[in-house]
């Protein structure tokens, strides 16, 4: 089982079409909206790049062969939730990302699970 944590992120790049409409419209609502650069929190499972696969012909001394090329798209960030959905976090390179204890504490059971031992954590000073 996933354990759930919050990942905090927001944007610091780039034009934020909030408040561009704010500045259009500063009189004709006094309505507070979510500014795109405001801290957003969502729990989820996890976490990462976009990771694309493709496969390419290879051509050596005549001989043909497929190999699969992966790579990471750092502009894109998958959240993963725990009813199975994700979320796709568009120009993530626009972005910055706060993660607290939680997270250090799923990712250290995440490690004992695939390692099948305890894991001390040790405190910086």
């Amino acid at each position: 089982m996933n354990k759930k944590y919050t990942f905090t992120y927001r944007r610091i790049g780039g034009d934020c079409s909030h408040c561009s409409q704010q500045k259009n419209s500063i009189l004709s609502s006094k309505k507070q909206i979510e500014c795109e650069r405001d801290w957003k929190n969502v729990e989820v499972i996890g976490h990462g790049p976009e990771v694309t696969e493709a496969n390419i012909e290879e051509v050596i001394n005549g001989v043909s062969s497929m190999k699969t090329v992966r790579s990471n798209n750092a502009t894109r960030m998958v959240l993963y939730f725990e009813d199975g959905g994700l979320t796709v976090l568009a120009n993530w390179n626009e972005c910055e990302l706060k993660l607290g204890q939680d997270w250090v504490l799923a990712t250290k059971e995440k490690m004992e699970a695939e390692a099948g031992r305890d894991i001390k954590l040790s405190v910086g000073k």
